[in-house]
């Protein structure tokens, strides 16, 4: 199989976009179980669960390979890894385990919502987690007017702000680089759109998304980020402090050294 120059484009795109995704993932692991304050409470466990599922989802997608084509009414998904070239069996199979990942990835933030609406609006409910579905835009209206009228002390309300912010976009994030692309491209042929080739370009925005949500929990999540960004800020000072007590040794070496030239003069 002759592979074309965006193929190998592509695939480079969704290999780098892999290894960043894994070692953020991985530092946000490291950061959830080092730097979660006993206020965050299990929903440290949740985010643990869905970070593994996203490193998970960039394994099946690197080891799978997915590209889509649409022509006239018709839209096929395919796998071009080398490792399913001429195995019928296992090309069915890695394609349904991907298709898997993509509608499990579609239906898990819905569990976010979920726990954050119990979790505030609906704490003595909350054991009823895994036997309750509701739709987002229903929680996030009441998860917001809860914050807004809730008595709950300040540092948990500070934090359940950041949370909730970081869960809008997290929502955000895949409604851009998965749910808009995938939903052109299974819409196009039944409107007899010429998409093409063009479908292409939804496995690497997809690719982007396992890599975004990490940096969004880190920057959205205080301790998360204070916990990173305060050892790189504090190896900087310690660099300037003793870059500056070092000029100030060389100034007063220099001032003491002009000193006793013109003690000598006289």
């Amino acid at each position: 199989m002759t592979i074309s120059t965006f193929d190998y484009f592509a695939r480079a795109i969704i290999y780098v976009n892999g290894a960043i995704s894994y070692l953020m993932n991985v530092i946000l692991i490291h950061t959830i179980l080092k730097y979660s304050k006993p206020h965050m409470g299990t929903y440290k466990y949740l985010m643990i669960i869905f970070v593994v599922f996203n490193m998970m989802y960039t394994a099946v997608h690197i080891s799978v390979m997915p590209n889509m084509h649409v022509e006239d009414y018709g839209f096929v998904v395919f796998p071009t890894s080398w490792m399913f070239q001429g195995l019928m069996a296992p090309s069915h199979w890695g394609m349904i385990t991907y298709c898997s990942m993509f509608c499990g990835s579609l239906v898990l933030i819905t569990y976010h919502f979920t726990y954050r609406y119990l979790l505030i609006c609906k704490n003595h409910l909350l054991f009823l987690y895994n036997d309750i579905t509701y739709f987002p835009i229903h929680f996030t209206i009441w998860i917001y007017w809860t914050l807004q009228s809730s008595s709950m002390s300040e540092k948990s309300r500070r934090l359940q702000k950041e949370l909730f912010k970081a869960l809008i976009i997290q929502t955000i994030i895949p409604a851009i680089f998965e749910y808009s692309p995938c939903a052109l491209t299974f819409l196009t042929p039944l409107f007899h759109i010429p998409f093409g080739r063009l479908c292409n370009y939804v496995p690497i925005a997809i690719s982007f998304y396992p890599i975004l949500d990490p940096i969004c929990i880190i920057y959205f999540i205080k301790d998360y980020r204070y916990a990173l960004l305060g050892r790189w800020l504090t190896r900087q000072q310690s660099v300037y402090e003793n870059s500056t007590k070092q000029s100030k040794v060389r100034d007063c070496s220099v001032v003491s050294n002009q000193i006793q030239n013109s003690d000598t003069q006289q």
